[in-house]
């Protein structure tokens, strides 16, 4: 079986697509130089080739990662615990010091006395300025 050439005319009148396809390209092209109605005047069209661009191909899948040994999991894991852990830290050290100071000072006015009182009598105990002769 041969096929028709797509460049010339098959038998029994009918066209091919691409003559098709180019007649219109070429009518649509003259109208625009032309300035047909509604459309602006184009003379910066230049010859352009009136067979489409060749397809680009299609870019190679990505390459699988290579799973993870238990070792590098195991790493992983404690890296993160770490870091967890260290994150954790700088929060919960400052509340809990806050938390301790606020304690102190509660109990003390629960005592009815106050740290600059404590602090006054460890000095006088330490000065031994509260020893009698």
């Amino acid at each position: 079986m041969v096929l028709p050439d797509p460049e010339r005319p098959v038998p029994g009148g009918k066209r091919t697509w691409r003559e098709t396809w180019r007649e219109r390209w070429q009518r649509r092209r003259q109208d625009l130089a032309e300035g047909a109605p509604g459309q602006g005047v184009a003379d910066h069209i230049e010859d352009r080739p009136l067979d489409p661009a060749p397809a680009q191909p299609a870019p190679a899948p990505p390459v699988p990662a290579q799973k993870l040994t238990w070792r590098e999991k195991r790493w992983q894991r404690r890296r993160r615990r770490k870091l967890f852990e260290e994150v954790l830290g700088w929060i919960l050290v400052p509340i809990i010091l806050v938390a301790l100071y606020w304690a102190v000072k509660g109990g003390l006015n629960a005592a009815g006395t106050s740290p600059s009182a404590v602090v006054q009598a460890i000095k006088t105990l330490i000065s031994g300025g509260g020893a009698q002769p």
